[in-house]
């Protein structure tokens, strides 16, 4: 389809403020370099019926669809040459918020910052919130199923999701959640009945556009963060790491991320605590893992915040790769020999300075991130790098996200049937084939 066409297609069915041409309202690549040109179009839906009416359309075309979030992903989420981005930024209200049932309803568009501000201001927070810059949206988190760092001891995005509405590839409206799927009751945390909400957990938007969910909210609780600073070696970071693991049971953590850096040449950890019962059982908690982090012979914390950093302060950085995992706690020491022994001095050569590995730490498992800033004139070199970083990493965890970044590398070792699965999914809710086709999984 031509691009004139569909522009003017688009803007009769959704408005001229809602159709543009690629590079209106998103930028020419995302965050981690991947480009966005050759998009025949952008879409930028104001409600869910918006958002029917242009899969219907773009269904009787023949035109993929790509939804995009804030495009702040790193392990390039989309390809979207030939398709219609669909922008769910417009997508951004409060649907409603019970207190009761602790849980708020959202459009699948705001970001997690902006909900987070909302929900502060009532003495409230989510269960779980995303690191990052605070601009990635509610609904990347569920096509993405991650809580990303901060989350990761609060659990999976899963564990605090209630519900969902997602736009099928056939244009069917799917309401998932098990209690929200029974008539006359308020959406709260409970099974009994057969969901989906799990089948769209990092599908990456092949299965359907999330454009509404209901999350788990709980009272807002005094915070600690304990930061401690020690030179890098395995021994500290095993002292670390099963002091962690130890601590998955004793659900004070809310926070706990290593960070390793090309320079300063020392560590840094920080550990957020929380305190459900008040100022005073957080001062109890912080002097018991002070004592705790001493008798594994690390330095005691050298201060203490009192109020978390829950973003990363200024614009995202440009030239920006980033290689991640999830791992389980018994090799997450192994990434660690990895970043000391090999990954270091590689990124001295190939980066401005800025390179490093952060180390998050959860209740099901660890996750990793290799992170650079690309020196220019050396983009071949980083990728080089960047490859084997992967193969490096390949065996020690699941990716974080497949992408396009991954690639056939990954799919070639999910076990065959349950590719055949997967397949079988995607017809049953994309008939067309038209939902962000020939990235992930599917």
């Amino acid at each position: 389809m031509k691009r004139e066409a569909a522009l003017r297609e688009l803007r009769r069915l959704l408005g001229p403020e809602a159709a543009g041409i690629p590079g209106g309202r998103l930028p020419a690549c995302d965050f981690g370099g991947w480009p966005l040109s050759g998009a025949l179009a952008e879409a930028a839906p104001a409600s869910q019926a918006q958002v029917v009416a242009l899969v219907r359309w773009a269904a009787k075309r023949a035109v993929a669809l790509v939804p995009a979030g804030a495009r702040s992903s790193f392990w390039g989420s989309s390809a979207s040459r030939g398709a219609v981005l669909v922008d769910l930024r417009r997508m951004n209200r409060l649907l409603g918020l019970d207190e009761v049932e602790r849980s708020v309803r959202v459009e699948a568009g705001i970001a997690t910052a902006a909900l987070e501000e909302r929900l502060r201001r009532r003495g409230l927070a989510m269960a779980a919130c995303p690191d990052g810059f605070g601009d990635a949206t509610l609904g990347s988190m569920v096509a993405n199923d991650t809580t990303a760092g901060y989350g990761m001891f609060a659990g999976p995005a899963s564990a605090h999701l209630v519900g969902l509405r997602v736009v099928l590839g056939t244009g069917e409206v799917l309401r998932a959640g098990a209690s929200s799927l029974y008539r006359g009751l308020p959406a709260f945390s409970r099974s009994g009945l057969p969901d989906f909400s799990g089948l769209f957990l990092a599908s990456e938007g092949a299965l359907g556009i999330v454009t509404e969910m209901t999350l788990r909210i709980k009272p807002l609780s005094p915070r600690r963060v304990l930061i401690l600073r020690y030179a890098p070696s395995r021994a500290a970071f095993e002292g670390l790491a099963r002091l962690a693991r130890d601590l998955r049971s004793a659900r004070i953590c809310a926070h706990w991320v290593n960070v390793s850096r090309l320079s300063p040449e020392e560590d840094e950890t920080r550990i957020e605590l929380e305190g459900e019962l008040g100022p005073e059982e957080l001062e109890r908690r912080c002097a018991w893992l002070a004592a705790r982090l001493r008798r594994l012979g690390l330095p005691g914390p050298e201060r203490t915040e009192n109020e978390p950093a829950r973003w990363f302060g200024g614009e995202r950085p440009r030239r920006w790769t980033g290689v991640s995992v999830s791992a389980p706690y018994g090799n997450i020491s192994r990434i660690q020999s990895l970043w000391l022994k090999r990954w270091r001095p590689r990124a001295r050569r190939l980066t401005e300075g800025e390179a490093g590995l952060r180390t998050y730490f959860g209740l099901e498992g660890t996750a990793a991130l290799l992170w650079w800033r690309r020196r220019e004139g050396l983009e071949r070199e980083s990728a080089r790098f960047e490859a084997a970083a992967r193969r490096d990493l390949a065996r020690l965890g699941l990716p974080y996200r497949l992408g396009r970044a991954w690639g056939e590398a990954a799919k070639a070792r999910l076990d065959p049937a349950y590719r055949r699965r997967l397949r079988w999914l995607k017809r049953c809710f994309d008939p067309k084939g038209i939902m962000n086709p020939g990235v992930g999984a599917f």
